[in-house]
């Protein structure tokens, strides 16, 4: 992370992956309007909404309460935190940032960022509720943001997926809340975005979403009594990497840019399978960061970077 560190990072073995094949779909439903005002359904501008120099994304670490982390206009990351009623303004964590950071809450009023530093390494910062713990770095030599999940259950399971040199899906993973890692896994496919995760709100399956080389939306998934599945071609045109959030078991939804500039979102249940294209509109500059403000609620909250490079948020409902 910090560019006066000399770290030797591990570069993830194994192949480049067969290309997932072609599929070009484009969002069903018309052009989205561009946002004109700040009503509900076409975003809102966060307090002291900052100069963003990437896409935010966004930790839940108790019901109701968000961290939202960026990049700001020196690199390095910031901090905003939504208490259920207002934010509360920018923290600086520091470091030098080469992408989009990715983040999770963990529990109480505790969240972890995920970023590429300057070695192209996959570094980690806590926040502990009153102040950043400083950079440690996982290794790695990255070629995206990441991105990560907390699984229910257990004593605090964290995934965190990057695209790696071959431009396939990588997976790191914690036991224990992030303090000791496991290695890489690699899990396919070539992406050209960053990943966007969920793990169910009460269960063990995880969903990770990415755009493949079609630009179309492409999802894998775990199962805790199957393993991995394979890709499954979902359409689209994206023109950002997606993010995804579970707000109850057997549901998630998906928010990707499309080609208007404006958010999609898409969903899916036990029940039905997954919707179609659903315009949410607004004109957006960078890749979305959703969360589910909390399981009860069923209420999304997106975070998106605006055409004033401000930070602005959407709230959606799951489908």
């Amino acid at each position: 992370m910090l560019s006066k560190q000399r770290i030797k990072s591990l570069i993830p073995a194994g192949l480049v992956s067969s290309v997932i094949a072609l599929a070009f779909l484009a969002p069903a439903g018309p052009i989205a309007t561009l946002f004109a005002s700040y009503g509900y359904g076409y975003g809102v501008p966060v307090s002291g909404g900052g100069i963003l120099t990437s896409g935010p994304d966004a930790g839940v670490p108790s019901p109701a309460s968000e961290d939202i982390f960026v990049r700001g206009t020196d690199n390095a990351v910031y901090r905003n935190h939504w208490n259920g009623a207002t934010f509360s303004g920018w923290t600086r964590g520091g470091g030098i940032l080469t992408a989009d950071p990715g983040a999770v809450g963990v529990s109480g009023t505790s969240s972890q960022v995920f970023v590429r530093g300057t070695d192209n390494g996959l570094w980690q910062n806590t926040w502990t509720g009153t102040a950043f713990t400083g950079w440690t770095s996982l290794g790695g030599i990255l070629t995206s943001g990441a991105d990560a999940d907390l699984r229910a259950g257990g004593a605090g399971h964290i995934d965190v997926y990057v695209r790696g040199t071959d431009k396939a899906l990588w997976h790191k993973w914690s036991d224990d809340g992030g303090v000791n890692w496991f290695g890489w896994e690699r899990l396919g496919g070539i992406l050209t975005s960053d990943p966007g995760s969920d793990a169910w709100a009460s269960g063990q399956w995880i969903d990770v979403f990415v755009r493949g080389t079609d630009n179309a939306l492409w999802h894998k998934w775990w199962n805790p009594t199957g393993g991995w599945s394979g890709w499954e071609n979902l359409g689209g045109v994206l023109t950002s990497g997606p993010d995804s959030a579970s707000c109850n078991t057997n549901h998630v939804d998906v928010f990707v840019i499309g080609t208007d500039g404006g958010l999609w979102q898409k969903g899916w249940n036990s029940t039905t399978g997954w919707t179609g294209w659903i315009s949410r509109g607004g004109n957006w500059t960078s890749s979305p960061g959703a969360v589910c403000r909390s399981a009860a609620s069923g209420i999304i909250d997106v975070f998106v970077r605006g055409t004033d490079n401000a930070l602005w948020t959407v709230s959606e409902p799951s489908t």
